[in-house]
Formats: C-alpha cells, structure tokens, sequence
C-alpha cells in the first residue's frame, strides 16, 4: 500500500469548541516519509506522538506544558476529528498549521476535513507505508470502560456503548479501517447532555460550544435537531478512537472497546511504543 499526500493546500476556518478562539488552518501536501507534522504560528513545531500527549480531558491534546501549573507553553488541541480523516482516508503526509491552541471543531463531525480533502484530491506517492502493529494482546481498564487489542492483519474496532439514555442505551459498532468507507463514521457528531455542558462550562471548557457544533441532548431526546444515524453516537466514538490510533501512525490490530474515551485510547497507544 502505497503512501498518500493531499493534491494542494488547504485553508479552513472555525471556532475551537473549548477555547472559543476563531482558528485559521491551513494543510499542505508534504514529502514521502514527512508523517504528520502540526505547527502553531510563530511557536514552531509540536510532535506527533503517544508521547506528547499532555492532556485527554474531553480531547487529545499534544505539546508541552509548563511542569509547575500544567498549563499549555505549545499545544494543539483537538485534533482527534482531523486525525481520523486523515487516518480514515489513508494520508500519510501532511503538514498541519493553525494560528491556535485548538483546531475548529465545525459541526462536531469530520464533514468539513473530508469534504476540504476530497475537494482537493489525494495522491499516492512512490514508497510503500509502514505499520505498527499490535504483536500481542493488551487489555486496559477504567472502572467499567476498556480496551482490547490482539494482533490482525487490518485494522477492525469493534465498539460499544453504554448510556442511559433513552435515545442511546447500547450501541454497538463495527469498522473495517481498509474495508469501510469513511463517510460511514465520517458525518458522526459528538454528542453531550446538558448536565455534563454545565460541568464543563463550570471548569472553563467549552466556549466556543453551540446548538450547531455538538448533539445536545436532555432526559428524553435531542434539543438541536435529528439525528443523522440511529447510532450515531457510537459511530462517533469510533470517530474519536480513529483519530486517537493515527497519533503513532498507521496501526493494524483488532480492537474491540466498551465506553472507551481519550484517556484509555492515549493507555493503548503508550502500551504499544
């Protein structure tokens, strides 16, 4: 399978759903063997690893914070959305800038990257990919969410959720990274209820959150609209999982999670350095 790279460049605009700053970012096509390289205007280059991870509160963060206060000297946050459509569509190279500590969060989906890229095409290049691939089983837990992955040649997750909540209850879905299109996952909105906006409000997350960028649900059903699949949020967090996998690269290995967030999908990345 041969490495991939976008046609031409890129320029996007949006609002950061925690930080509520209005973000410019531009993608560019870059070299074969280049991997995925992020840039904050004038702070320089922040890596792309398992590694640089700082923070997996409601989103993947990567960068370096300052070690008295944690607070962020260079970071890019929320980068989950772009890294599963990259990953999703198989673009191996890719230079990412953005004038902010946060990508755009659009409607809460990956419609708007894989709209932006599929617009511009997307090329293959003239060396073969390299995987890392998950060589034995690994089990992670977090109270009654978990993890497992066991060697395959492919990438399959196989993910489920939990909620209680009339319109979500238990969800189970299945995706097939070299198989599936990614539109099926693709157009999957992030989703969130009223009681947990409230608690991140309260801890000065989510500023640049609104009735178009998330599903906003209360006891009985959804404030903002239809649903765009019936389990709709389980393939979002499939979503999220893509993304979190690309950190390190292409991946191959059977997945298979239950209520899994971030924080045990940056576990199974660092288990797997």
């Amino acid at each position: 399978m041969l490495q991939q790279t976008i046609k031409s460049s890129i320029q996007l605009k949006g609002i950061g759903l925690h930080s509520g700053k209005q973000c410019c970012l531009t993608l560019k096509p870059a070299d074969v063997d280049t991997g995925i390289l992020f840039y904050r205007d004038g702070k320089g280059r922040i890596p792309l690893s398992s590694l640089s991870v700082v923070n997996t509160k409601l989103a993947t963060v990567i960068g370096k914070t300052n070690p008295v206060n944690d607070k962020c000297l260079n970071c890019i946050s929320t980068i989950e959305h772009l890294l599963a459509t990259l990953h999703g569509l198989h673009i191996d190279n890719l230079v990412i800038e953005a004038s902010t500590e946060e990508l755009p969060i659009f409607d809460g989906s990956a419609k708007i990257f894989l709209d932006a890229i599929l617009d511009v095409g997307i090329e293959k290049q003239s060396k073969q990919k390299l995987f890392k691939y998950i060589e034995k089983d690994f089990l992670t837990t977090k109270e009654s969410s978990y993890i497992f992955a066991t060697p395959y040649n492919g990438l399959i997750l196989d993910i489920t959720i939990k909620f209680d909540h009339p319109l979500i209850g238990h969800q189970h879905f299945i995706y097939d990274v070299f198989k599936n299109d990614f539109t099926t996952i693709a157009n999957a909105r992030t989703f969130s209820t009223i009681d947990q906006i409230l608690y991140a409000k309260k801890a000065g997350l989510i500023k640049g959150g609104n009735v178009d960028n998330a599903i906003i649900l209360n006891k009985k059903g959804v404030l903002n609209g239809n649903l765009r699949y019936k389990d709709e949020f389980v393939r979002h967090k499939v979503l999220d999982l893509l993304g979190d996998l690309y950190i390190d690269g292409p991946i191959k290995g059977y997945i298979e999670a239950c209520c899994t967030g971030h924080y045990l999908n940056h576990k199974l990345m660092l288990a797997l350095n």
